[in-house]
């Protein structure tokens, strides 16, 4: 099955059009949406945490893993040397560091953000 997170497409030498990124865009911009409808924040956001698996009907299919494990491990309290976030931490949760209540919906938003910045660059648009 062809499944890749978004982090590994540059290192195999894949590039997506424009219209590609928007795309993958879209459905992460959907899945936090479910998410955070369901009253749960994603809490680790990332490249690693965005898998596409294999196209539909020549269509790329997004996937989030990882998602409310910060609500299930009191963001990152619970687990040895806390979460790995990389860039794409809101400078609160740097603030507040693994302590409960670091991880909100804005925060998610700010992982969001970076990681269509690193979609962006990385691709080179």
């Amino acid at each position: 099955m062809f499944q890749r997170n978004t982090r590994t497409f540059p290192r195999e030498g894949i590039r997506l059009s424009i219209d590609e990124i928007l795309h993958v865009a879209s459905q992460v911009a959907e899945g936090i949406s479910t998410i955070h409808d369901s009253g749960f924040c994603v809490g680790i956001l990332n490249s690693d945490s965005i898998v596409i698996v294999e196209p539909v009907s020549n269509a790329l299919t997004v996937r989030l893993t990882q998602y409310a494990v910060s609500y299930i491990s009191q963001d990152g309290a619970d687990i040895q040397n806390g979460m790995s976030t990389g860039f794409s931490i809101a400078p609160e949760q740097l603030v507040k560091g693994p302590t409960p209540g670091g991880t909100t919906f804005k925060t998610d938003m700010w992982a969001l953000g970076i990681v269509l910045l690193e979609m962006a660059t990385v691709y080179g648009l």
